[in-house]
């Protein structure tokens, strides 16, 4: 926690006294505050990845149009309309899922900082005095207030993000190798290629 006192804040808010904790003491202790929240966090998660293989229909929706007016004979108006309301309904569903999907990650965000103030505030309360006649009450403050806030991504937006940028770009490679494999393995070339150039990049910079 940044300001100051914000280093030595940081033991007393996460249960740890003395030394600074490592990395892997204050995750295991922010991860006992998320422990509570994990069913509703995974039901996000699922609401999300539903909302997002929905969110690729209206794109689908498109190429499948196109397919019927480019056909030979006579256009299935029909086909069309009908393939034309399925990529609206996934619209549909995309928002309606991820709406939910976004309250349950706020609710539980609110969860969240609500155990994490209560947790830092009941160590706080067995410091003794000199530890807050050493810090401004500011610096306090914004460790409890301010610095938990910033958190509210963390919960509230990464774990759903993540969710789709992950099933997303999976539900159109799927739709690809149903309309040709080797349609999709070509699209997989430049992420092959962009991966590649991302682990030269960051090997070049690590070894400078």
């Amino acid at each position: 926690m940044a300001g100051a006192g914000g280093v030595s804040d940081a033991p007393a808010a996460f249960g740890f006294e003395g030394e600074f904790p490592s990395a892997e003491e204050q995750s295991s202790s922010v991860g006992r505050l998320i422990f509570p929240l994990r069913k509703l966090l995974i039901l996000a998660c699922v609401l999300q990845a539903i909302s997002a293989v929905a969110g690729v229909a209206p794109f689908i929706a498109v190429a499948e149009i196109g397919r019927v007016l480019l056909a030979e004979g006579e256009i299935d108006s029909g086909r069309a309309w009908l393939i034309a309301g399925i990529g609206a309904g996934g619209l549909a569903v995309q928002f309606a899922f991820m709406f939910g999907a976004a309250s349950l990650t706020h609710f539980a965000d609110v969860d969240f900082q609500f155990r994490l103030r209560r947790h830092m505030a009941s160590r706080r309360r067995r410091v003794p005095l000199g530890w807050f006649t050493e810090r401004n009450a500011g610096a306090v403050k914004k460790s409890l207030e301010e610095d938990v806030a910033a958190l509210h991504h963390v919960i509230g937006h990464s774990y759903t993000n993540m969710t789709s940028a992950a099933v997303t770009p999976l539900a159109g490679l799927g739709y690809l190798f149903w309309v040709d494999w080797r349609l999709a393995l070509a699209a997989c070339i430049p992420v092959a290629i962009g991966s590649a150039d991302t682990r030269c990049s960051t090997a070049a910079t690590a070894g400078r």
